[in-house]
Order: structure tokens, then C-alpha cells, then sequence
């Protein structure tokens, strides 16, 4: 995706010793809420309560999705995989990090962070391939530290101690993946950590800002912005992460503030409020992304109008949940390969040239101008993988392709390649296969110079269908 991110300082910021009341919706039927994680794709904010239920809530309109047991006792982390594949929960009794399905809870598998520290705010890295796990010996025996695992499958990579009674509560990393902050609930601070090895950058006390016992983070999406969740005076603490000085610091409309966790784009952050029943509060705060998505292509670019034909759609911006669409029809089975790629199906359209759309969950739209053909039934589709070669001592294009990947109602008779003047200077040139096997011909060049399209065609019984596309540049000087 292709986003810009600005300054999300507000108009009016508060100084440490100021208190706010942001709160912009209460979110109420809880039954004791702790940690909090939200999707990639912003749909949908996880709420994982004290008996270990996940409740699901639809982020557009605050209602309930649906829930499922997690088997955790007393979770104190929660965090959602970048691809959206996995929902990571921390088990304090158990020592363990589970792996469970987003939608259903269904177990993917666990680890166990070892005996004498019970793990807590987990944060995983950008590319969701590394997790940080700050260990609490507060509930054992062990010292307090954080170990860097394998998100996968929980293989120790690296372990950074800290002073006995420091008790490490969470960790957040930075968007770039280079700094990891964390929380020390004991030693009233929040450190700022290099993601490489451990060693401490800087660090933030609280006490200066008029907080204490700080517990769970979140980063704004561009991470200019830390969100500390603070015990003493219950509420928010705002911190620019340039500094550690304090923006905001939000208190009115908190009685008991325990976990948090930004959307998507960080336009609301959602603190849950460890009462009895309990609530999660949500809070505005400004939209960080502008998406830009963009069209560059479709591959194949045809197939019959009945649908059916599997394509790959290429350009920028693409996120999980995209719907791409063919002149209005949605194409079926979509799967995001990456933010440049989809895979699906089309399904039946009109016959003829037709836009192609992409569309993100936020809205956001890219189109490529008549970049597919629908193709009447009886007619083959386009030649595919078109190569077009120069020959500057005899003039010639040697021109060749791939059999369409449908062929209409009958058998190809013939392949046409078409040179086309990029000037319009010249007339088009030609070259016609004397069958409908033939995947090669060449075009004569009778006045070398101009630069030419060069595309295919292909003929059956019913007529001539769509030409290929892109069409192939050739400099024939």
C-alpha cells in the first residue's frame, strides 16, 4: 500500500499535568476486558476478557462479530499477525504463547516461553516473522526479561535481562521494525530498545510526566505517537516518540484503563476499561493513511464472457479484503498475494472491453481503463506471452506467441501480428500463419526507423477475437 502519513499532533495538544476527556464511544458488554489487538485490515477489533473469551467486534459500527474460547487463563497479550492469518495470545498460568485462527479460535499451535516468568504484552515485528515477548517474574521464580522468538513456532533467538523487579509489562515495535519500546510496570519507565541487539537507546521516566506504573502500548501507524497505558492516575499517556515528552494524557471517562490498541490507520484507539461488567472505550484520533491504490495490469487480458478464467491483477496499494471487479462484475475467489498482486477469477460479464477496479476495505479505488476483454463464447481469447525481435541486417520482426488460453467455440484457423507505427506515420504491417498451430511469423520491415506495437491476434470459425495486450515495443532502427 501506498500511503502518506502526517503529523498527528492536534490542534490543541496538553501538557503533562493536563487531562482530557477524548473518549468518543463507550463499546459496553464486557465481562471483565484486558488486552485488546485489531485486524490489518481494520475490520475487526479483538477483545480478549479475563476468563479468556475473545469477543469479535466489527470496527465499522461497534457490534458484536461473534466470540470463542481461547482455553487461556488470565490473558495478558494478545497480538494479531500482519497477514491477518493468526491471532497470537500470551497465558500467564500456563507460560505458553498460542497460535489460534482469527475467526474461529481453532487451535494452529503453542510454545512454551519457559518455567519462572509469565508472559505478557507480546508485539510482533512488521513482517510478522519475529515476536518479542517480555517475561515477568513477578508470577515465578525466573528474572525479568525479553526474549526474541520465532513468531512461527517460538524458537529462542535472542534474550535481553533486565534488573529483578523491573517487571516488564509490554512491548511495541516501531514501524520500521528497528526499535522495540517497553513498559516496566516496577521501574516506572519505558525504554526504547534497539531491535538488533537489545541495547537501550533511551529511556522515559514517568514520574516527570505525573504518571506511574506503566502497562500496556500502542504505536500510531506511523509511529510518531506511543499510547501508554498508565495504572496511577488511570487513563492514557500520549507520548511523542521523538522525546518521550507528553502530548496528551487522558483520564476523564477511565476507571480502570488495562488494555489498548490502535486501528489500522490509528484514526480510533481502543483502551478497555477493566471494570465489572466492563467497557472498551474508544477514542479519535487523526487518520494517518491516504491509500493510493493503482491498476497496472491483468494477465491474462481476455477470456469468455461465461467467466471462469483465473487472472492475475498487478499493481500497488493492494490489502487483505481488495475486491477486484471486471465492468462491474466481482471476480470470485480473490486471494492477495501481496500489495502488489491478486489472484481470482472472473466471473460472467458483457462481451467486450471492460475497466478493472481494485478495491480496499477503506474505499480506497484504483481502475485500469478497459484493461480486460470479455469475450463473446464462440471467439478465441488473446495470444498470450508475445515476444517481438528486430533484425537491423534483414529488416525483419520475428514475432511469437502462446495459444490463448481459450480458443472459442471451434479450432484457430489463423495468427495475425500486427506492427502499428507509434507515430501513425506509417501503415500497420503484417503477418498471417498459414494454420492455427503455427505460433510464429514475420513481418517484413520495408523502411526501418519508426518505433512499432507490435500485437497478435488470433481466428476461428466464428471470427477474429481480442489482440493482445500489452502490445510489444519494438525500435526497429
Amino acid at each position: 500500500m501506498v500511503s502518506s502519513c502526517a503529523s498527528t499532533t492536534n490542534d490543541v495538544s496538553q501538557g503533562a499535568g493536563q487531562s482530557s476527556a477524548p473518549v468518543s464511544k463507550t463499546i459496553s458488554g464486557f465481562d471483565l476486558p484486558q488486552v485488546l489487538a485489531t485486524a490489518p485490515d481494520g475490520k475487526t477489533l479483538y477483545v480478549a476478557q479475563n476468563d479468556g473469551t475473545v469477543v469479535l467486534i466489527n470496527a465499522a459500527d461497534y457490534s458484536k462479530a461473534g466470540s470463542w474460547n481461547s482455553g487461556v487463563t488470565v490473558p495478558l497479550g494478545i497480538a494479531a499477525s500482519p497477514d491477518g492469518s493468526t491471532i497470537y495470545m500470551s497465558n500467564r498460568t500456563a507460560g505458553t504463547v498460542l497460535k489460534k485462527k482469527p475467526e474461529t479460535g481453532a487451535n494452529l499451535g503453542s510454545w512454551s516461553v519457559g518455567s519462572g516468568t509469565a508472559p505478557a504484552g507480546i508485539a510482533l515485528s512488521p513482517d510478522g516473522a519475529t515476536m518479542y515477548v517480555p517475561q515477568n517474574a513477578s508470577a515465578g521464580t525466573g528474572a525479568d526479561k525479553l526474549t526474541v522468538r520465532t513468531a512461527s513456532n517460538g524458537t529462542l533467538q535472542k534474550t535481553w535481562d533486565f534488573k529483578k523487579g523491573s517487571r516488564p509489562r509490554a512491548a511495541a515495535v516501531s514501524p520500521d521494525g528497528k526499535q522495540v519500546y517497553v513498559s516496566f510496570e516496577g521501574a516506572n519507565r519505558i525504554a526504547v530498545l534497539n531491535a538488533a541487539d537489545g541495547s537501550e537507546i533511551t529511556s522515559w521516566d514517568l514520574a516527570s510526566l505525573g504518571a506511574t506504573t506503566p502497562g500496556y502500548l500502542a504505536l500510531s501507524k506511523n509511529g510518531d505517537r506511543l499510547y501508554v497505558v498508565t495504572v496511577n492516575p488511570s487513563g492514557v499517556l500520549v507520548l511523542n516518540t521523538k522525546d518521550g515528552s507528553a502530548i496528551e494524557k487522558w483520564t476523564d471517562g477511565f476507571k480502570s484503563a488495562f488494555g489498548i490498541a490502535a486501528a489500522t490507520c490509528g484514526q480510533t484507539v481502543f483502551v478497555s476499561d477493566w471494570t465489572n461488567p466492563g467497557n472498551v472505550q474508544a477514542v479519535d484520533q487523526p487518520n494517518q493513511c491516504v491509500e493510493t491504490v493503482t491498476v497496472t495490469g491483468i494477465n491474462p487480458n481476455s477470456g469468455p464472457d461465461s467467466g471462469g478464467t483465473q487472472v492475475t491483477v498487478t499493481g500497488s496499494g493492494f490489502v487483505a479484503g481488495a475486491q477486484v471487479s471486471l465492468g462491474g462484475s466481482d471476480c470470485a475467489s480473490e486471494a492477495v498475494q501481496s500489495p502488489t498482486q491478486i489472484i481470482c477469477k472472473t466471473q460472467a460479464g458483457k462481451a467486450g472491453l471492460v475497466d478493472v477496479t481494485v478495491k480496499n476495505p477503506s474505499g480506497a479505488t484504483g481502475t485500469l481503463p478497459q484493461g480486460f476483454t470479455y469475450v463473446s463464447g464462440n471467439l478465441p481469447t488473446a495470444p498470450q506471452a508475445v515476444t517481438a525481435l528486430f533484425n537491423n541486417k534483414t529488416d525483419i520482426i520475428t514475432v511469437t506467441w502462446q495459444a490463448p488460453a481459450n480458443q472459442g467455440g471451434s479450432a484457430i484457423v489463423r495468427y495475425t501480428a500486427t506492427a502499428t507505427d507509434n507515430n501513425a506515420k506509417t501503415p500497420d504491417l503484417s503477418c498471417t500463419t498459414p494454420n492455427g498451430t503455427t505460433l510464429t511469423c514475420k513481418i517484413q520491415v520495408g523502411n526501418p526507423g519508426p518505433r512499432y506495437n507490435v500485437t497478435v491476434t488470433a481466428t476461428n470459425g466464428a471470427g477474429t477475437g481480442p489482440a493482445s495486450a500489452p502490445p510489444v515495443d519494438v525500435q526497429t532502427k
